[in-house]
């Protein structure tokens, strides 16, 4: 916010700062917020959203179709300007997807949070899915909000983390259940050469691969085992898998709210659920919570099934409900496509298989 209300000067004096590069060489995050892949391509900025809802209506504006069936009408074209109005058709999309989510978000009333509210937004929810990965990023999460002296046990236990924060060279270095020593291959460690800018040594650090663990140490076993990624507890033999996923599905507040596959940091802080398959209880307690590491497997399980379930609930005229069984979703949906978004919005992301204007042929636009 200083970086948008005030000058580099202003600011530089405001933090006591000689040297301009202070604030980009030490403060600014190495995730500064940016998303260069989508820029790159020309997709939606992820660090801006808009529920699934207005997000169909703004696609589905004129001069956003507009925009996409020029660029459709560009794609595989030699001309000399083809790379330049692309840009320029680019910009203007996220241009607009911008005023689009400004508008939006003053449009929103105040909606206090409690009992009655509505479930977090999916991007606010993250890193509460994802803090566990970052020991002294959960501790500094509650302990900066604390009030005491830096000399007490908070505010030395603070500083302690701070200072371990910036000594890390990566954001997230394993995750609980696959430490690296769970792995017995002789070639676990994977030694890369890292540069250094101000000297000819050369410094190594281990590569840490979760899938790599993950397969190495099942294969370690005789026998049945799996790790829970909802405890990153490893259970052995089948009978006490199935007694393990009976008992999440007994205590509904421990199954996950947001059921698509999360990684962060390279590395899989949870696995997909299907939110269908959890509600069945004509399955076994393992397929209702069958784990899915990978998006692309996971989406095109959920979405037959929530096809299926549309398609039943049609049938047999009754009313549309949200199917998560660890969630009060008390509200009736006038239609199947009013479910749709409220999964989309809170409980799975981009589910989906839309058809894009950029996937129809070309001479439809001529």
């Amino acid at each position: 916010l200083i970086d948008q209300l005030y000058t580099l000067a202003q600011r530089m004096k405001h933090a006591g700062q000689k040297d301009p590069n202070t604030y980009n060489n030490h403060y600014q995050p190495n995730n500064s917020g940016t998303d260069g892949q989508g820029s790159y391509f020309g997709l939606e900025v992820r660090s801006v959203s808009l529920p699934a809802e207005k997000q169909e209506e703004f696609q589905n504006s004129p001069e956003f179709v507009e925009i996409e069936k020029e660029l459709a009408a560009l794609r595989g074209r030699s001309a000399a300007d083809s790379p330049f109005r692309r840009r320029k058709l680019y910009a203007k999309k996220r241009i607009l997807t911008e005023k689009e989510v400004r508008r939006w978000q003053k449009a929103q009333s105040h909606r206090p949070s409690g009992e009655h509210s509505s479930p977090p937004c999916y991007h606010r929810s993250v890193f509460d899915r994802v803090r566990f990965l970052m020991p002294e990023r959960n501790r500094l999460a509650s302990s900066l909000f604390e009030t005491d002296t830096l000399r007490s046990p908070t505010g030395l236990s603070a500083l302690r983390d701070m200072v371990a924060l910036c000594e890390k060279e990566v954001e997230v270095e394993f995750r609980p259940g696959l430490e690296p020593e769970k792995c017995g291959c002789s070639n676990l460690v994977r030694l890369r050469k890292l540069a250094k800018s101000t000297s000819s040594n050369t410094d190594t650090r281990s590569t840490y691969d979760w899938r790599h663990i993950y397969s190495c140490y099942k294969r370690t076993h005789d026998g049945f085992a799996e790790l829970c990624f909802l405890c990153s507890e490893w259970i052995f033999g089948e009978a006490q898998w199935r007694n393990h996923c009976q008992t999440h599905l007994d205590c509904p507040e421990t199954l996950p709210v947001q059921c698509d596959p999360l990684v962060y940091g390279g590395v899989l802080a949870t696995a997909g659920y299907c939110v269908f398959c959890m509600a069945d209880p004509s399955l076994l307690p393992e397929e209702r919570l069958h784990q899915y590491p990978d998006r692309g497997p996971w989406k095109d399980h959920v979405y037959r099934h929530y096809e299926k379930y549309v398609q039943i609930i049609a049938d047999d005229g009754k009313p549309m409900k949200c199917p998560h069984v660890g969630m009060r979703c008390v509200s009736v949906f006038d239609s199947a496509k009013h479910l749709k978004f409220h999964l989309l919005d809170a409980h799975c992301p981009d589910f989906t298989k839309e058809s894009s204007v950029l996937e129809m042929p070309e001479e439809e636009y001529n």
